[in-house]
């Protein structure tokens, strides 16, 4: 006889691994169907389409991962791009240049040739004519700190260094202007400056004003075209110390405007440095742009945009600039970009003419921060696909099980059943 245990048709090793069952199947005659079932599945159909779609798109779209971590490796230099607009300020009397952080002078363009312009704005902001290529470095933002610079002792003439960053500067052809029989043998004076130095190396006594001096004639003429409601644009890329300090934009002038060809600093040029600090300007600025480093996705400059109107014609304005250096890795060909973000508070100081404490301009100032943020981007791929899958099936069936089973035993479906 065939044992009790094991069914007609049935293998005495199928019938072994039957006990094994954690899916136990209930016969036909033992399942009941709702309308109420039949819409919970509809809806349990929509839902795997819906979400198995989603965990799809999340899977295999690339997402940025970030870290933070403490960076022993600074580069020497980083890159800032600039665009500051002054529409109260002519060109001729803004200045660019840039301090490290034990205020002193720091070349702009480490690693690289420097490229920055100016551009004339007329009284409504629109560009008037081209732009122009500015030299930097040597200018005179502390009328305290020139003299204690240069050692100046009044009485004496004192050697300069000008400080003037003029490599790769793109000169014009330009005839020799007359010194006047100032000049040595074969000199040019093209500026008013230029005819000025010429005359302290003589020891002649120089007017400004004389009608004679074409220089000087047309330098009037042209300041009084410049300052006459006009404003000024300066942009540009330069390259700074990771170390720290600061980049200004001010009102001045180069020391090398100041000194006479044999780089002597007279009585007659210190006075004319002092009255520079007693010129009131209106530093009202638009910052359209200001970057550290390359451009990467996602990078947001909090400056850009922003205008501040200064009332105070004798005001600082500074930025304090706080720099993460930041490294964007890429998920095509593992291309990374070097760059930076950064945070910023700001100070307007009012600076008594002759006080020593600076005169006035905008001042960002900076500092690299020891931590360096890595985004990296990251693509899950299939077995995260997988998983992922299976968790939302396995939640959406029970979750729907659940829900049906109560439905069923509030007495919903068996009113259905009944009918």
């Amino acid at each position: 006889m065939m044992p009790p245990s094991t069914a007609p048709g049935a293998s005495p090793s199928k019938s072994s691994l039957s006990k094994y069952d954690a899916f136990p199947s209930l016969p036909s005659s033992f399942e009941v169907r709702t309308s109420t079932g039949g819409l919970l599945s509809l809806v349990t159909l929509f839902l795997l389409t819906f979400l198995c779609y989603n965990e799809a798109v999340v899977n295999f779209t690339s997402t940025v991962h970030t870290s933070t971590y403490a960076n022993s490796t600074l580069e020497d230099s980083i890159e800032v791009e600039f665009d500051v607009t002054f529409p109260l300020i002519s060109c001729d009397l803004l200045y660019v240049d840039a301090s490290d952080s034990s205020n002193q002078p720091q070349s702009l363009h480490l690693s690289r040739q420097h490229h920055v312009y100016k551009r004339r704005l007329n009284a409504l902001g629109r560009p008037i004519g081209g732009r122009k290529k500015h030299k930097l470095g040597g200018t005179i933002t502390d009328e305290g700190g020139v003299a204690e610079h240069v050692g100046y002792v009044p009485g004496e003439a004192t050697a300069v260094d000008t400080g003037g960053e003029e490599e790769g500067e793109e000169e014009e052809d330009a005839e020799c202007g007359s010194c006047y029989g100032a000049g040595a043998d074969g000199e040019c004076c093209d500026t008013c400056e230029d005819v000025r130095r010429a005359y302290r190396t003589k020891g002649w006594t120089f007017r400004p004003d004389d009608e004679s001096i074409v220089q000087c004639v047309k330098q009037r003429e042209q300041a009084k075209a410049n300052h006459d409601g006009e404003g000024c644009n300066v942009y540009g890329n330069v390259q700074l110390l990771s170390s720290g300090g600061n980049l200004h934009v001010a009102p001045g002038k180069s020391l090398s405007e100041l000194s006479s060809p044999s780089n002597q600093y007279s009585d007659e040029a210190f006075a004319d440095l002092l009255a520079l600090t007693y010129h009131s300007y209106n530093v009202t600025h638009t910052v359209n742009k200001l970057r550290f480093g390359n451009a990467y996705p996602g990078n947001v400059n909090q400056l850009d945009g922003e205008k501040r109107v200064v009332r105070d014609g004798y005001a600082m304005y500074q930025y304090y600039i706080q720099v993460v250096p930041t490294t964007y890795q890429f998920l095509k060909n593992s291309r990374s970009v070097t760059s930076a973000q950064f945070s910023v508070t700001e100070h307007q100081r009012h600076v008594n003419p002759g006080s020593g404490r600076g005169l006035p301009g905008l001042y960002f100032y900076y500092e690299v921060s020891p931590l360096h943020v890595k985004y990296e981007e990251v693509r899950k791929g299939w077995l995260a696909l997988l998983t992922s899958v299976a968790s939302v099936c396995g939640g959406v069936f029970v979750s729907m099980r659940v829900l049906d089973g109560l439905l069923f035993e509030s007495g919903s479906g068996r009113t259905s059943l009944g009918r």
